[in-house]
């Protein structure tokens, strides 16, 4: 079941906003479902944090919803 998880994320992500951002590592069901709590939280808007292996370094991406 979902459930547990959902909830979790939930309470975990209620304070999503705009300054917040997720690093997506791990089970990709886990990181969609965190990805639209996220955005329901932050009218659409979620900033991701992806590493780049060239220049070792992480790389700001905003991803918005209605665009």
């Amino acid at each position: 079941s979902m459930r547990p998880l959902v909830a979790m994320f939930r309470s975990a992500l209620k304070d999503f906003c705009d300054d917040d951002y997720i690093l997506p590592t791990g089970d990709p069901v886990a990181i969609a479902v965190a990805s639209i709590i996220a955005a329901k939280n932050n009218r659409d808007k979620v900033n991701f944090l992806r590493f780049d292996r060239q220049t070792r370094q992480y790389i700001k991406i905003q991803v918005n919803g209605y665009e």
